[in-house]
């Protein structure tokens, strides 16, 4: 009686094994209300973020500015292309970003990349012309 009591617990502690790697990630459920929790059970801290303002085109603009949760820079006469990186440390609340170009004629495209992904994206086209993007990030 005790070897087949071992035997049905050692299938079936095999078999939550199974189900819990047989997974796509995350937590997978072993039954209702019940839970195997994926990793050590610790969320990692998000790390910085990292920005990069980008300005395509041909020529030169006569001003870029960017502006990070309300600090502004601008540089003046750029020629193209150009770009930024910006580090960003992780916050409650997140982020605000914003990309302006303005010149007198040509073409221009403003696009951000956040931590890899293109956001946004703006083309500025003609004579007199100020285009870019914004937008904001969590954490």
């Amino acid at each position: 009686m005790i070897a087949i009591r071992n035997r049905i617990t050692l299938l079936s502690v095999a078999a939550l094994a199974l189900t819990g790697c047989a997974g796509s990630g995350g937590s997978a459920s072993s039954s209702p209300g019940r839970s195997t929790p994926a990793g050590s059970g610790r969320s990692a801290a998000p790390g910085p973020h990292t920005l990069v303002f980008s300005v395509t085109g041909k020529g030169h603009v006569a001003s870029i500015t960017y502006v990070i949760d309300g600090r502004k820079a601008t540089e003046r006469s750029v020629e193209l292309p150009w770009r930024k990186t910006v580090q960003v440390p992780p916050r409650a609340g997140g982020h605000t970003w914003d990309l302006r170009t303005h010149h007198a004629r040509g073409t221009s495209t403003a696009v951000v990349y956040v931590d890899g992904a293109a956001y946004g994206g703006g083309t500025c086209s003609g004579a007199d012309c100020e285009g870019g993007s914004s937008g904001s990030i969590a954490g």
